[in-house]
């Protein structure tokens, strides 16, 4: 039985039989089933550029703008499908996390916004005593200049904790460490885009101690309030809600003290070790330099 001219005529050009321009093996359909590319690979040219520039760029935003739409509206909604894996229309949250950062660090800078510096006038950090080692005032002193250099990744630090303390409060809810991780990483996007928002605030509203004090005060009770919210619709149906908000703000508050203690904990063990080898350095004896003859001189 011989096939039809208006069947063949029909036919899809990717059912066409072509080579892999990548692996050379026989392809049929649209990608190579041995290496995964495209089997319409072209030459470059201008309408490649144009077509790869668009296409990146509006695959981005459309990920990142639909990732940041979902986790302001339903959070913790979204956080559960992306867990019972619905992900393709979502931007990664850890590179998103990291990709508000950066913009939030390229604003501070082209802005010469500086929250934490300004914050000095207002909160005061404590400062080493005078009657301690020189070596220990200085790394206390890079201590606290890394956390105001770095504050804006603070909410990426503070995830491994709360999540943690969310493995333990939340553990009817059948969701392991590494979920939890995901799901505060998405929540701490938010937090991040807050502070963005925060920093253009202050720099649109002025400088002063007064603005500075609101701005700081709202900056820590919204991501609070922000993951009881994001908490009660993820564990929505798996506990009262009252119960939920409770261990949403104990996970909060929980993580944010067990940072401070590891961090604490790492800097006292670094400064012990610090100073037990400048007291082991000034133990050792001097080495003096041997007396230079007088008849080497004549």
């Amino acid at each position: 039985m011989t096939s039809s001219p208006i069947a063949d005529s029909n036919a899809h050009p990717s059912d066409e039989l072509t080579t892999c321009l990548n692996c050379e093996h026989p392809v049929t359909g649209q990608y190579c089933k041995q290496c995964g590319q495209q089997a319409d690979t072209h030459r470059i040219n201008w309408y490649y550029l144009w077509h790869e520039i668009s296409q990146s760029l509006w695959g981005i935003d459309r990920g990142i703008l639909f990732t940041l739409r979902e986790l302001f509206v339903r959070p913790g909604y979204t956080i559960r499908e992306f867990l019972a894996g619905k992900r393709i229309n979502h931007y990664r949250p850890l590179a998103l996390l990291l990709l508000l950062g950066a913009i939030y660090v390229f604003v501070s800078q082209v802005l010469h916004v500086d929250l934490l510096k300004a914050s000095q006038e207002v909160y005061s950090y404590p400062k080493p005593k005078a009657d301690s080692p020189a070596q220990v005032n200085e790394i206390l002193t890079k201590y606290f200049q890394v956390l105001d250099e770095n504050q804006q990744f603070g909410d990426l630090v503070m995830v491994p904790f709360i999540a943690f303390w969310c493995r333990r409060l939340f553990q009817r809810s059948g969701y392991n460490y590494p979920e939890m991780l995901v799901a505060q990483t998405f929540m701490a996007n938010f937090g991040l885009f807050f502070s963005l928002v925060m920093l253009l605030a202050f720099w649109v509203l002025g400088d002063s101690a007064t603005i500075l004090t609101s701005i700081m005060s709202v900056s820590m009770l919204i991501p609070l309030a922000y993951n009881a919210f994001a908490h009660t619709q993820l564990f929505k149906g798996k506990l009262r809600p009252l119960s939920i908000v409770l261990r949403s703000v104990s996970a909060y508050l929980l993580g944010y003290v067990s940072l401070i203690l590891v961090m604490s904990f790492i800097l006292f063990v670094y400064a012990f070790i610090f100073a037990v080898s400048t007291e082991q350095n000034k133990a050792l004896p001097k080495k003096t330099k041997p007396a230079v003859s007088q008849h080497a001189h004549s």
